[in-house]
């Protein structure tokens, strides 16, 4: 069974938890989500509420 990582960075002010990384998600779970041609899928939780990201 392999073992759950958390990574957690902190700044003042803001905080990044990146909570599960899926490497090769299979076609249909990738479809559920909103991103049919992903080749990882990362799910993280951003503090403050504000925060913004971009994806490239």
């Amino acid at each position: 069974m392999d073992k759950e990582r958390i990574i957690q960075e902190f700044v003042p002010g803001k905080q990044v938890t990146l909570a599960h990384l899926i490497a090769h998600p299979g076609e249909e779970l990738a479809k559920k989500i909103g991103v049919p041609d992903a080749g990882a899928i990362g799910i993280m939780t951003l503090t403050p509420g504000e925060t913004a990201m971009n994806r490239r």
